[in-house]
């Protein structure tokens, strides 16, 4: 039997609220937000349907109630709050915490009621006269700890039983370092229980809040685009136009008439990606900066001749988007490039002389690495089987670690690192893990993503 100090110091009231929360946001919620957006005729009636789920979300927070609680965490959304704003890759695990910080400060045990009957008696164990002064304690009892069923003869039972699962919850975890909570099994107890009922608000308020800033970013990206594609726009100088379309349309696909350039593109940054020889990162270079000059001096054409006031259903001309984007790409492809190559020859310059002559000769087995969860789950990350997800598309972590292939007990590394969090298992943000997995790619001549490379080079190398 689990010590009640013990419940709380295992983590699993932080683990209760952090995966119901996933599940929520990642399982439930997702496949109803598609379908109302799916349905919408325009942009206008999905902004609609966008206000009205804010409403939505913001009517549940306010029955929650936690209201100093939520006003702190929609207080720390805003950059406009100051020294109260936290940063978004930060903000998710401070509020976690703080999420379970605000139930231990309810609660001390899963047992409320029958501790407390045991303390109203001055007695040590339950006995059948103790339940007798059922009415009196009901009556003196804090009316905002009370269950919404009042028997004691459920609520002890229940009680123990609660406690039981709890356990055993843990227990479990302690085995497999996997958190299975069986959510179903505890919302029976929501009525005989205040604190299972308090703990499922708490993460319900979360998931609610958290909707409620997805919906606003949301909002927010429709403002921009809107603003991007309808204002007329004048530029003075042509570094104030190159940045513009150079910054501004990053994330847009470019137009289909285009593609035969973007393939080009995709091409060469693949190359980058499969290099193994200088030679083919210096002609990657090389490329990419033939491929600025060229776009730089066609975005320059139409400042000169002012092309771009030209508007076409409303926005830029899709010609000149995909000049500015292609520009930005090349951009990037050429500095990754430099990048690589500098890579590569602090590698090389590290190497016995013996060891530079095979340098391309395939990695040799590090089983004690290779073997390990953390290497594992970087590798799919490292190789793109698990991948970045939009708004409304990422599946839940459990879902995301058996689809690549791991095993469940894996899901932390894989929410970790997905969310790059600081004092987790996040291989995003250990050096000697990271450069492990990158030289392992690379000398297995394995495309790296885009996304990995983006975090290993964030490293001071």
């Amino acid at each position: 039997m689990i010590d009640q100090i013990d419940i709380f110091k295992s983590g699993f009231v932080l683990a209760f609220i952090d995966q119901y929360s996933e599940h929520q946001n990642h399982s439930y919620y997702p496949d109803k937000d598609r379908l109302l957006y799916v349905m919408c005729d325009s942009e206008k009636e999905k902004e609609a349907v966008t206000r009205e789920q804010i409403e939505i979300e913001k009517k549940k927070v306010k029955n929650f109630g936690f209201e100093e609680l939520s006003f702190a965490y929609l207080l720390s959304c805003r950059q406009d709050s100051l020294h109260n704003y936290i940063e978004p890759n930060h903000r998710y695990d401070f509020w976690i915490n703080r999420f379970a910080e605000e139930f231990e400060n309810y609660f001390e045990t899963f047992k409320p009621i029958t501790e407390g009957i045991i303390q109203y008696n001055n007695i040590t164990e339950l006995t059948v006269e103790s339940l007798e002064s059922e009415s009196e304690f009901w009556r003196l009892y804090s009316e905002d700890l009370k269950p919404k069923v009042q028997d004691f003869l459920a609520i002890i039972t229940s009680e123990a039983e609660i406690v039981s699962l709890v356990e055993s919850t843990i227990e479990d975890y302690n085995e497999t370092e996997y958190w299975d909570i069986d959510f179903d099994e505890f919302k029976k107890y929501i009525d005989v229980s205040k604190p299972i009922e308090i703990l499922f608000t708490l993460s319900e308020l979360l998931v609610s809040l958290s909707r409620i800033e997805m919906f606003k970013s949301f909002l927010e990206e429709q403002e921009i685009y809107k603003k991007d594609h309808s204002s007329m726009v004048h530029f003075d100088t042509f570094s104030s136009f190159l940045d513009y379309f150079t910054t501004r349309f990053t994330d847009n696909d470019i137009d289909e008439r285009y593609s035969e350039a973007k393939r080009l593109f995709e091409q060469r940054k693949l190359k980058l990606e499969n290099s193994s020889f200088q030679s083919e990162i210096d002609e990657v270079m090389e490329l990419s900066e033939n491929a600025l000059k060229e776009n730089k001096h066609k975005l320059m054409l139409s400042f000169n001749n002012e092309t771009y006031k030209t508007k076409f259903n409303g926005g830029f001309d899709p010609y000149l988007i995909a000049i500015g984007k292609l520009y930005y790409d090349y951009q990037k492809l050429y500095r990754d490039a430099v990048s690589k190559k500098n890579i590569s020859n602090s590698l090389v310059s590290r190497l016995p002389e013996e060891s530079n002559k095979s340098a391309t000769k395939p990695f040799m087995k590090n089983s004690e690495d290779e073997d390990s969860g953390w290497f594992k789950v970087g590798l799919k990350f490292a190789d793109g089987t698990i991948r970045r997800y939009g708004m409304f598309d990422r599946p839940s972590y459990d879902k995301l670690t058996v689809d690549a292939g791991l095993p469940k007990t894996l899901r932390v590394y894989v929410s970790d690192t997905y969310n790059n969090r600081e004092n987790g298992k996040s291989i995003f943000m250990n050096k000697k893990q990271m450069t492990k997995i990158y030289n392992y790619c690379t000398l297995n001549k394995i495309v790296i993503s885009q996304w990995f490379l983006d975090e290993y080079r964030k490293f001071d190398y």
